[in-house]
């Protein structure tokens, strides 16, 4: 079988493709007008390892004689398994996923045909002082994790592995080079045609600092989006408003953390973060996306931000030779598709080039029916 770097959203499985350093047609993608970078099952071996590593912490439910049958019902098949939860396959089909890994994994398959026939869950891998040192949240869930920062000890909490986490973000670092990031902006509603000069469209100071999705109260942020029109729809504008969008530029190279590929941690990559380990916290992975990408509403409150809150702090304080290490962190925008937003720790990391003022036309909303 030949599949191909294609065949793969997976950049650590992608590489090690490329860096095989053949190229050629397809048999699962059909790629024949176009060669790419391929791997021959007849003569490769390199991927064998990892996936198999990979599929081999899931177990036949059949095999688990501590699975209760309410988890079972929650249970899939391997191939649906890692094509919905795992990000490692680019687009492909639950059959052409089986075949993949059957084929790479040609010995596991022999040695174990439930693993890929039959309804799949993962053991409980973790207890005790292994749990501690191998979950993001230690013993606790994300429940109790954001209980215990709401509602008991807002700056402090024993439910976070700080190890685990510092691992984590460096596997999402990004960097935004000054000469080559183009340009961020900010929107400001403002109260007459005028709108607002360069000089007000940085960061407010402490004391006017409202609490957003990623700075407490009181604590200066610059919120930047990628373009405009995700900025006008973070803002919320009403018809008839007039708003004025500052055009920022980045005055020096730095690195951030890219949250929006929190769910997209390759389980290949990590030391500490090994497959079993990015298993048993995938949960987690997807509770700060899914906080991050909760729209607020109008009567919501500001409590809501604090999970978020909380691990933007943190990403603000890790250091290395005595500096901080990261200048902000990325999400994708809540309110328009595909668009991301920019938090900056230091306002003066950018600088206001230049700002326009608009009025607010007619607004267009969208509904969905409650059931």
């Amino acid at each position: 079988m030949i599949c191909c770097e294609k065949c793969f959203i997976d950049i650590e499985l992608v590489g090690i493709i490329k860096s095989i350093g053949n190229k050629g047609h397809c048999s699962i993608c059909d790629q024949r007008n176009s060669e790419v970078y391929v791997y021959d099952t007849d003569k490769d071996d390199e991927l064998s390892t990892y996936l198999t590593e990979f599929i081999s912490i899931f177990l036949p439910v059949s095999m688990m004689s501590d699975f209760s049958e309410s988890k079972m019902l929650k249970c899939k098949l391997l191939r649906t398994e890692v094509r919905e939860n795992w990000g490692i396959f680019k687009d492909k089909t639950d059959e052409q996923i089986n075949m993949i890994l059957a084929t790479i994994c040609k010995e596991k398959y022999v040695e174990n045909p439930q693993l890929f026939n039959e309804v799949v869950g993962l053991p409980k891998y973790f207890s005790g002082n292994d749990l501690e040192k191998h979950s993001l949240l230690k013993t606790a869930d994300w429940e109790t994790f954001v209980d215990s920062l709401i509602k008991r000890n807002r700056f402090h909490t024993k439910y976070f592995n700080v190890k685990l986490f510092e691992e984590l973000f460096s596997f999402i670092r990004k960097e935004h080079v000054a000469e080559k990031s183009g340009y961020f902006y900010r929107c400001r509603i403002a109260n007459n045609p005028r709108g607002f000069k360069k000089s007000e469209m940085s960061a407010p100071p402490f004391d006017k600092a409202k609490a957003g999705r990623i700075s407490a109260e009181g604590i200066p942020c610059l919120y930047l989006g990628d373009s405009l029109e995700t900025v006008i729809a973070e803002t919320r504008p009403r018809a008839s408003d007039y708003i004025t969008i500052g055009k920022f530029k980045l005055k020096k190279d730095i690195l951030v953390v890219d949250l929006k590929g929190i769910k997209q941690v390759s389980p290949f990559i990590g030391k500490d973060l090994h497959a079993k380990v990015y298993a048993y916290n995938k949960p987690t992975l997807n509770k700060i996306d899914e906080e991050l990408g909760k729209p607020m509403r109008t009567n919501d409150s500001d409590l809501d931000y604090i999970p978020a809150q909380f691990i933007a702090d943190f990403i603000k304080n890790i250091e290395r030779n005595g500096q901080p290490e990261y200048s902000g962190v990325e999400y994708s925008s809540v309110m328009r598709k595909n668009g991301y937003n920019l938090a900056v720790f230091d306002p003066y990391l950018f600088e206001c080039v230049d700002t326009k003022t608009y009025k607010i036309g007619e607004l267009e909303y969208k509904k969905e029916e409650c059931i």
